[in-house]
């Protein structure tokens, strides 16, 4: 799904230890991204979605 150029974004609702792995593996392939809460497991990995997505310009 990652490589289909015809989608901008996706949204993550899987199990919460996945929700971080997975933002950012969407964001590495240029996707947006909307995930159910949690987002991260931990403050660390929050900040690392925020840094990624800033750094890639995606939302997320």
């Amino acid at each position: 799904m990652l490589k289909n150029e015809d989608l901008d974004g996706v949204f993550i609702a899987t199990p919460w230890e996945w929700h971080h792995p997975m933002a950012i593996a969407a964001m590495k392939a240029g996707k947006h991204v909307g995930t159910e809460v949690p987002a991260a497991l931990t403050v660390a990995d929050c900040w690392d979605l925020v840094n990624t997505s800033e750094k890639l310009a995606c939302s997320v």
